[in-house]
Parts: structure tokens; sequence; C-alpha cells
């Protein structure tokens, strides 16, 4: 049985931020969000890469790591379901910091 996501714009007002955004600013948001699905395993950001935009996950788990030159992996964090990240390296113009997949 495949499990039913939950519809974008219904994932945006769950978003704790939403509520402070008058229905303007949240109309702006979804007019602007744009979604992407990643196969488990696979990579939703790249350590280095230009940073475009801040991350929501849908549904799943997003894990935060880096690779050793040596290729030793190390997880910083997990991001669940209704949670968001890169918003630091989106406000500070940087590269990404570490690779997250799925």
């Amino acid at each position: 049985m495949t499990k039913q996501r939950q519809p974008l714009p219904d994932f945006l007002s769950t978003c704790r931020w939403s509520e402070a955004l008058s229905n303007k600013e949240l109309q702006r948001v979804a007019s602007e969000f744009t979604g992407k699905n990643v196969p488990s395993g696979g990579y939703v950001c790249r350590r280095g890469e230009d940073v475009t935009s801040w991350i929501g996950v849908v549904d799943g788990l997003v894990k935060m790591s880096n690779l050793s030159p040596e290729g030793k992996l190390t997880t910083l964090t997990g991001v669940l379901t209704g949670e968001w990240f890169g918003e630091g390296s989106l406000l500070n113009d940087a590269p990404r910091r570490y690779d997250s997949w799925h």
C-alpha cells in the first residue's frame, strides 16, 4: 500500500512559521513553492552547492551528513516530516556545508 502524501498547500499551512504570515504573504510563498520527489537513498542537496532555497520535508527523513576525505560518513542530524533546513546557508549566502539525502 502506498502512503498518500499531503498536498503542498496543506503542508505549508501546517508549518508553524506560516502562522506569522498574512494571507497575501502565504499566497506568495505558495506561488513560489516547488516540490521534488527524492527516492530513498537519493541526495536532496550536496555539500558545496549554491543555496537558492531552504528545504522542507513533506514526507520521510532527510539525513544531513559529511563524508571525510578518508571516506568515513558522519551523520550530523536527521530532519523529519514537517521540518525545514538550509535557512542558515541561505541567509548567509554560503554554499551548503553538508550532504543531505533521503
